[in-house]
């Protein structure tokens, strides 16, 4: 159980990483423009 959770968190963190960087990659390229 504990074992799962922890890759189950392993796999999630550079998911949430790229989605809550994708958008502010978004907004900085509507700034360069």
């Amino acid at each position: 159980m504990d074992f799962a959770r922890s890759i189950q968190a392993i796999l999630a963190q550079p998911f949430v990483e790229i989605v809550l960087k994708f958008p502010f990659l978004r907004d900085a390229q509507r700034m360069s423009w």
